[in-house]
């Protein structure tokens, strides 16, 4: 086409237009995809969010269950009943045992193997 005359230029913008509105409704379109998108990624940060208060408030209330068991005194923290013996592989505790024959110190090592070290006699049968 040469334009020359007002219907070619006519039939021209037409035709731009025309494909001007083509590519508008494919960007429309994609527009709609991302805010559909948008939209599904906030209903999940708003379930992750609840989701997490409650995990904070289910933390928070252990904890405190946790504090109050230790005040009224039904948690009670056992006292240390180990000793480092030769290095940090090795521990020693000391043990009472209920037959009263007894007692003994056992070696605790790192690959939780227990040696029977020292047996301590019952001193009840000693005489003056």
């Amino acid at each position: 086409m040469n334009y020359k005359t007002p219907l070619d230029y006519y039939e021209k913008a037409i035709e731009e237009l025309r494909s001007t509105q083509e590519e508008l409704q494919k960007e429309l379109e994609i527009i709609k995809e991302i805010q559909a998108e948008n939209f599904s990624l906030k209903a999940e940060l708003k379930n992750t969010k609840q989701r997490l208060e409650e995990l904070e408030n289910n933390t928070e209330q252990k904890i405190q269950q946790v504090k109050d068991g230790i005040k009224n005194g039904s948690i009670v923290a056992k006292k240390a009943v180990m000793l480092r013996a030769r290095d940090d592989k090795h521990w020693m505790e000391f043990k009472y045992l209920k037959s009263g024959k007894y007692d003994t110190f056992l070696v605790h090592t790192t690959d939780d193997t227990w040696y029977h070290s020292v047996r301590v006699g019952a001193a009840d049968k000693l005489r003056d």
